[in-house]
């Protein structure tokens, strides 16, 4: 009986260790990557040039990341406008990754494409370039069509 009461009573501090050593673990991995996901979003600072000679009149920067190009309006099918925006790497120590979410409101009738001069840009001012082409895909049956075109800028962390 004394064997079993030994058994019992070890069985249950090692279950009682183990489930405090998991939440202690748990607690500490759900800590660090909440730190080091802000640190990293804090520490990169890649946003829209708003004060480059590339940066087309017609773009509108709503903020560091995100630009709009408003009320696009083509009246032939294969016609184009061609958009320049340009991408700055402020942050002084960290190489970035760059890519951009592109969102079109009238996909029926505009096809929109892009290009980034480069992908990677290094520390202290990097730039790169981004061109965006809309075109009239489809003829409007009664008028113009209109298209809003919003980029969203998406950065990643190099350490070299």
């Amino acid at each position: 009986m004394k064997e079993k009461n030994l058994f019992l009573s070890l069985v249950v501090v090692i279950t009682v260790m183990i489930t405090i050593l998991f939440t202690n673990i748990g607690y500490a991995n759900e800590n660090f990557n909440s730190y080091s996901n802000s640190y990293f979003i804090d520490e990169l600072n890649v946003e829209f040039n708003q004060e480059s000679k590339y940066l087309d009149d017609k773009v509108s920067i709503i903020d560091k990341n995100t630009a709009v190009l408003d009320d696009i309006v083509l009246n032939q099918v294969g016609e184009y406008q061609k958009f320049s925006i340009p991408i700055i790497n402020k942050n002084a120590e960290y190489f970035a990754k760059v890519r951009v979410d592109v969102f079109n409101s009238n996909t029926e009738y505009f096809k929109v494409s892009y290009n980034i001069s480069k992908l990677k840009l290094a520390p202290n001012f990097d730039e790169a370039i981004l061109e965006i082409q809309v075109e009239l895909i489809k003829e409007p049956l009664d008028s113009n069509e209109i298209a809003n075109i919003k980029i969203d800028i998406i950065s990643e962390l190099i350490y070299s």
